[in-house]
């Protein structure tokens, strides 16, 4: 077996919070096409996680990829690992005494990251050749990585939960624009007194020329 490490990374398609100071999102995406990654393209089909879910491995989450910031691991319970028909999920338990948990989540709920990744490596045989395209079956996990930057363009989803936050990014802009929407008439009726009082105001300004005027004739 092969013991090198490679990681993979999906951009995020909608950010929700709900309760719990929670993470939750999908590491990855089974059967999306990757970007080209240096000449070849990859996707991870069903069942990729299954074994090494199965040998119950002290999976952690990370920010990343960074073992220096880790947000929980499944040793004690704080990360969740569920493989399902469409990738493998993740749900982890931040904590609310750790800074750095708090920056993230607060990162997360904002929708300025909004991305998933996973670590592994490749079993002997756990892999298919296309062509240029590898698809990869069997892999010891790593670890699971919310992420800046994504190497397959669709097909995950984090989502940082709170009790006080339930709108995603697309609920978020909908409800922003539907808030414009209803201040509009106000901006346009305060802009149309505003350009009415100018006006008072510059007739007010002449009358009292004409009056200075009229004064200095007398």
């Amino acid at each position: 077996m092969t013991t090198k490490m490679e990681q993979r990374s999906f951009s995020g398609m909608q950010l929700r919070a709900a309760a719990g100071f929670v993470l939750e999102g999908v590491a990855a995406s089974y059967n999306t096409p990757s970007r080209d990654l240096g000449g070849f393209t990859e996707k991870i089909a069903p069942g990729a996680f299954t074994r090494s879910l199965r040998e119950g491995k002290d999976v952690k989450c990370l920010f990343n990829h960074d073992a220096n910031l880790i947000l929980g691991r499944v040793k004690n319970g704080t990360l969740t690992l569920t493989d399902t028909p469409e990738g493998l999920a993740f749900r982890c338990q931040l904590d609310q005494r750790s800074q750095m948990h708090k920056d993230l989540h607060a990162s997360v709920q904002r929708g300025d990251i909004d991305e998933c990744s996973f670590a592994f490596i490749v079993r002997d045989g756990g892999q298919k050749w296309n062509g240029s395209l590898r698809t990869v079956t069997d892999v010891d996990l790593c670890d699971v990585s919310v992420v800046t930057y994504p190497a397959y363009p669709t097909g995950t989803s984090a989502s940082a939960r709170s009790a006080h936050y339930a709108l995603n990014p697309q609920d978020w802009r909908a409800k922003h624009n539907a808030a414009l929407a209803r201040l509009a008439p106000v901006v346009a009726a305060d802009n149309a007194a505003l350009a009415e009082d100018r006006a008072h105001d510059k007739q007010f300004e002449a009358a009292m020329r004409d009056v200075r005027r009229w004064a200095l004739e007398d």
